[in-house]
């Protein structure tokens, strides 16, 4: 059996927040936060990676951030 790469991100919950679409994801520690991508794409929505809570061990991205797209 063939092993395929997947570039998927687990999703915990997705909400909107005053107009902000708000997808968290579960990150244990920062060297996994910084390997998490930079921008995911949900149910058709681009979100930015906005931050870390090492505490609850969660991630951020948000609608709100501004993404430039290279070649």
């Amino acid at each position: 059996m063939k092993a395929y790469r997947v570039d998927a991100i687990g999703v915990l919950r997705y909400e909107v927040v005053d107009g902000v679409g708000v997808l968290v994801t579960s990150c244990r520690d920062y060297d996994e936060y910084s390997q998490l991508p930079q921008v995911v794409r949900y149910e058709g929505e681009v979100l930015g990676k906005t931050g870390w809570n090492s505490d609850r061990g969660i991630a951020y991205y948000q609608t709100k951030c501004r993404v430039a797209y290279g070649r």
